[in-house]
């Protein structure tokens, strides 16, 4: 880099070679993953042939962790450049469940404002679902349009690790733009109230 010229801030690559293959990313992807200190953004090989595209609505599944949050908190607003949409997605997996409701309705709204205020304030709105979270990110961002899914991931890609980020990679029809959690990185500033 010359001297002046800014730091790269995010990189784009392609998922593999050809649409269909057996893993969500190739190698050569998969080593970038693993190593980048900085968001990457993977395409999947259907998007190869496409023109520029506008990103206009984002669709940020979350788990609801200080851990998981703390990327899309202090890294996807300094990358955004235009106005976009953002969709918080919680999805409520086997032993996850909120407790037993008085007013389900009212209930979760509550809770639903609460969750975005807390790991996603830049959400225009926010979504739950329950079952199975990488189908349920595919199925949200078909029925949203979305143009780009946003994750946090630890770079860890071993077998008992990642689940999420894999079958996310392995369906997605839209680019999916991954954030490192950077495990050694000062705590965020924003603090959540109870």
């Amino acid at each position: 880099r010359a001297i002046g010229e800014p730091d790269v801030v995010a990189a784009v690559l392609g998922a593999r070679g050809l649409p269909g293959g057996r893993l969500p990313v190739g190698r050569t992807a998969l080593a970038l993953l693993r190593r980048a200190g900085k968001p990457l953004v993977v395409v999947p090989p259907e998007l190869r042939d496409a023109g520029p595209r506008h990103l206009e609505r984002l669709l940020v599944p979350l788990e609801g962790t200080e851990l998981s949050s703390r990327p899309v908190l202090e890294c996807l607003c300094p990358l955004i450049a235009a106005p976009v949409e953002i969709i918080a997605l919680h999805v409520f997996a086997a032993g996850t469940a909120l407790p037993v409701l008085d007013r389900p309705e009212r209930d979760l709204l509550i809770w639903a404002e609460e969750f975005r205020s807390r790991f996603c304030p830049a959400a225009a709105r926010m979504e739950s679902r329950s079952g199975a979270v990488g189908e349920l990110v595919g199925e949200v961002g078909r029925e949203e349009s979305v143009d780009l899914v946003v994750l946090s991931w630890s770079q860890d890609a071993s077998a008992d690790h990642a689940k999420v980020v894999r079958d996310v990679l392995s369906r997605s029809t839209v680019p999916v733009l991954l954030l490192p959690v950077l495990l050694d990185a000062p705590r965020a500033v924003h603090r959540a109230t109870p």
